[in-house]
């Protein structure tokens, strides 16, 4: 049985949201409901269309609204927990001191037999 491409997107995108909404419940960095209520609002909007499709009318049918405010509301919720969390200092390239370079170039000249003026 041949499976038309926009079914396999369709139910491709489904099961990403889904594993989506999974990986952000098990994260324990971004809130567990917002992962539950993105993998809710997908399964409510992609289980209507589906509906819609087989048995209702063309249209769209009103849960699909519902999911998408859903949606955002999740996302915006994952992205307002990560903008007010702590920033973690970044190691920089010049995390050491001038005064420790110096003395670590003082050190390298001593050891080739050179010596260091200055």
């Amino acid at each position: 049985m041949r499976v038309p491409g926009g079914l396999l997107v369709i139910v491709l995108q489904f099961v990403g949201n889904i594993l989506l909404g999974v990986a952000v419940w098990r994260s324990g960095t971004l809130p567990r409901w917002a992962g539950a209520l993105w993998a809710a609002a997908h399964v409510l909007m992609y289980l209507s269309l589906v509906y819609a499709q087989t048995i209702g009318p063309a249209s769209t049918p009103p849960t699909v609204p519902v999911g998408a405010v859903l949606v955002v509301i999740s996302g915006g919720w994952m992205a307002w927990s990560v903008l007010r969390q702590p920033s973690v200092a970044k190691p920089s390239l010049f995390a050491t001191s001038l005064g420790d370079h110096r003395r670590g170039e003082r050190e390298t000249v001593a050891r080739c037999g050179l010596y260091f003026v200055g």
